[in-house]
């Protein structure tokens, strides 16, 4: 399940030489002006936190949030030089260097000047494949990225929107007629108590109380440990993805495997656009091998499905209808008014910067595309693959 580790140039870096970005300021958090400080309040949540890297108009730079670290070297770096051994931890010069390159908070130097961002990835990093070598979900997230490097959103809310919305479905008259409502989409999955998928749940399941405020989605919790589930902490998810069409025949096996392997959480689409979207069920874990578990279960009865297929997802099956991910940890969701970060909208937003970053630079040595997903890997995602390292979000306590 994990990712490579970040493949920088270390030949590369440790000779080179280094400036911080002069088209940023950093500012320490208690000199920030007062709406900033304001805006950014929760930041202090971090007791790394320094301060915010604050671009210059019309840079295409967006604001940063720093630690310490971060912040003592691009101190360090406002005079060209090579890397100073000092400022980092022993081991980690070259991934600090080449990731606040890749961010554009240094800068390295090329033929008598200085870039960052794409225009630097073939310096600070080892050469990486142009196209995908997974299977059909990596073809599709490809594809979602290329598509959005031809927007012209500038704003990173919604060009993330448009590569989490890929491959969905649109609502067509047929399926507007099928389900004018989420009566009609209860009655086609089954879910009275009349029909055996019905009894089922009815039995089994608990609707959660979070399905009237989670608009689109219907919650289930497994009515046996439901006491506890509320305090459990549901680190993967694993996606069930057939196509709408198959729904009604492949809903009830869903139901059946996910009562016998005891999966404690899951919801599902609670309207046409819902189950119209690539990930219409999503099952929730605590651990790893619950869900390869329960994966097993579902790859074996559920063969030969048709599916949709989630992007940016870890696959499991090759045709797409089973993949995975890993949501980021709640803590990481420093500012609340942020929308919560999922797995799929924390990679969607850290491909629209990488987008975003790479029009700045306006690098002819890679196209947009290819280096907001090659970005990832420093963050610990394969795009390859579009598998997390287990590394990922691991606190000291190793959960």
């Amino acid at each position: 399940m994990s990712a490579p580790s970040p493949q920088f140039d270390i030949e590369r870096i440790r000779p080179g030489i280094f400036r911080a970005n002069p088209r940023y300021e950093l500012l320490a958090f208690d000199r920030l002006p007062s709406e900033q400080k304001l805006l950014f309040a929760e930041l202090q949540k971090d007791s790394d936190l320094f301060g915010i890297l604050i671009p210059q108009p019309d840079s295409g730079l967006s604001f940063k949030s720093v630690c310490r670290e971060t912040a003592l070297l691009f101190y360090c770096m406002q005079q060209p030089g090579t890397i100073p051994s000092s400022v980092t931890r022993s081991g980690e010069i070259e991934q600090i260097a080449g990731t606040m390159v890749l961010d554009s908070i240094l800068e390295i130097s090329h033929e008598n000047h200085f870039v960052s961002g794409a225009d630097a990835y073939n310096l600070v990093c080892k050469p990486r494949p142009k196209t995908p070598i997974g299977g059909r979900i990596a073809q599709l997230s490809w594809a979602a990225v290329r598509y959005a490097s031809l927007l012209d959103h500038t704003d990173i809310t919604k060009l993330s929107a448009r590569m989490y919305f890929f491959n969905r479905i649109p609502i067509t008259p047929k399926y507007a007629q099928q389900f004018p409502d989420p009566e009609a989409v209860a009655d086609f999955l089954g879910l009275r108590s009349a029909s055996a998928v019905g009894r089922t749940l009815a039995r089994d399941w608990i609707a959660a109380a979070e399905t009237r405020q989670n608009e689109g989605w219907r919650v289930w919790q497994f009515r046996e440990c439901a006491d506890k589930t509320a305090a459990r902490r549901f680190k993967y998810k694993l996606y069930v993805s057939p196509h709408p069409d198959e729904l009604k025949t492949t809903f009830p096996v869903i139901v059946k495997i996910l009562t016998e392997t005891r999966a404690l959480h899951f919801k599902h689409g609670a309207d046409a656009a819902g189950i119209l979207r690539p990930d219409k069920i999503v099952i929730y874990f605590s651990e790893h091998d619950h869900l390869q578990e329960t994966a097993g279960r579902l790859k074996t009865e559920l063969s030969g499905c048709p599916a949709q297929a989630v992007p940016f997802t870890a696959e499991l099956t090759e045709c797409g209808l089973l993949s995975w991910g890993m949501d980021p940890p709640s803590e990481s969701q420093i500012l609340s008014w942020q929308e919560r970060l999922s797995w799929r909208l924390w990679l969607t937003n850290q491909l629209a910067m990488g987008l975003l970053a790479s029009r700045e630079t306006g690098s002819s040595s890679m196209t947009s595309a290819e280096f907001a997903i090659h970005r990832l890997r420093h963050l610990g995602v394969d795009p390859d693959t579009w598998c997390p390292a287990a590394s990922m979000w691991v606190n000291d306590d190793g959960h």
